[in-house]
């Protein structure tokens, strides 16, 4: 869990509002969901390696997640599938009561039974998918306020860090519509490069063979006219991919010009 974290008061970008720093343990962020692209807000926030919790609001919903040096460790949502026990639920490893069942103990015991229920290996991927549903779910808001502090609520299990950017990239994938998606891309701006051959960490994004494609091709560069005249599938793999990438601060991001205007009229010198 390596990075750089800044100077002291350093800000983690220029529309949010930080307060302190990160050595003195005071750092405190504020912002909403609609400032920015949630991706990048989040892929700043992993830039920087911060720890600590950002806690969003929305609505009579609150949403959690917690960092530790830049990884995300933990998080809580609302809906049953961004808990171990609801998401164990889905794939029908356990039932209605024994859920009931196990959601009636206190935590610490709780922690003591569900060792019995699951190998350990197989607890260890339903917590990290929990804390993933819940995570990837923030994409799906429209608005909403959020602060992130260094104070820790939620309850942090060891082997659960995961990098942002499988998080960004399945949460843009899943719960952002194709408008969302290419409003996304068409903020970000008309054509796309990486700043190197090599991105750190790309492993840990989850991409195949679809998305690796995609990035190979940023290389090159690709323009926001050719991801959208790509068919529907692929468009919504590269644009996802894109966004992920740009959140994280990998692609060079060129922005339309500006038409120039002759001084003393109102219309683009030819």
């Amino acid at each position: 869990m390596n990075g750089d974290s800044g100077g002291p008061g350093a800000a983690i970008a220029p529309d949010l509002l930080v307060h302190g720093s990160q050595g003195n343990q005071t750092m405190l962020i504020r912002g909403t969901i609609q400032d920015r692209l949630w991706g990048k807000t989040l892929g700043a926030l992993a830039r920087r390696a911060v720890t600590g919790q950002l806690t969003i609001t929305s609505g009579a919903d609150t949403y959690q997640i917690v960092f530790d040096g830049g990884h995300v460790v933990a998080a809580s949502a609302p809906g049953p599938t961004t808990t171990l026990l609801g998401v164990a639920l889905a794939q029908e490893l356990v039932d209605v009561t024994q859920v009931a069942e196990l959601e009636m103990l206190p935590p610490e015991d709780r922690e003591a039974a569900l060792a019995n229920v699951f190998p350990a290996d197989q607890l260890l991927r339903l917590r990290r998918q929990a804390i993933a549903g819940a995570a990837t779910r923030t994409f799906a808001l429209l608005e909403g306020d959020f602060a992130f502090v260094p104070e820790v609520t939620l309850s942090v299990a060891a082997g659960t860090a995961m990098h942002v950017g499988g998080l960004i990239f399945h949460g843009a994938l899943t719960y952002l519509d194709d408008d969302r998606l290419a409003s996304a891309l068409e903020e970000l701006g008309t054509s796309f490069r990486s700043v190197a051959e090599g991105i750190p960490d790309l492993q840990y994004f989850g991409f195949g063979e679809s998305e690796l494609v995609v990035v190979r091709s940023l290389v090159e560069g690709i323009s926001l006219h050719q991801i959208t005249h790509l068919p529907t599938t692929e468009r919504r793999i590269a644009s996802a991919v894109v966004y992920t990438l740009a959140s994280l601060g990998t692609l060079y991001c060129e922005a339309a010009s500006a038409p120039r205007v002759a001084r003393g009229t109102k219309d683009p010198m030819p």
